[in-house]
């Protein structure tokens, strides 16, 4: 029967987070993430990576303004070059108070401080200036 052999589909077509592009000057480069679902601009300095690697390690939200609780029902990433270059603001789930990790899919961002009257679970929105990875 045609139905004996099985094609087996991966479960996830790229892995959790990946560099989708690379623009590099000398050891510097602005990199592209992307998790299928969103994707940022990041800057990287020194950088070893290339299109299409993986990447599962934590941006770092480098300058923020004040992060607010969210009353938002989407959590999202929107990338706001009129504002700088590296601009985005952020809707994240708080994952981690005290060491200031939020998530939005697959991306993971740490922030310096987040507001002592948010807990775990919640949602966060901010505008970060720019994001690192180190």
């Amino acid at each position: 029967s045609p139905l004996s052999h099985r094609t087996v589909i991966p479960h996830k077509t790229f892995p959790d987070m990946y560099i989708k592009k690379v623009m590099k000057s000398g050891d510097e480069a602005d990199l592209i993430l992307s998790d299928g679902n969103h994707e940022c601009l990041v800057f990287c300095h020194p950088c070893s990576l290339n299109e299409g690697d993986e990447f599962d390690g934590m941006i770092h939200v480098f300058d923020t303004d004040d992060i607010v609780k969210s009353d938002e029902e989407t959590i999202y990433i929107e990338y706001k070059p009129s504002v700088s270059h590296y601009n985005h603001w952020i809707v994240a789930e708080v994952e981690n108070v005290s060491k200031g990790k939020l998530k939005v899919g697959d991306f993971h961002f740490q922030v310096f401080r987040l507001p002592g009257d948010i807990k775990e679970g919640e949602r966060v929105e901010f505008n970060a200036y720019r994001l690192d990875l180190h």
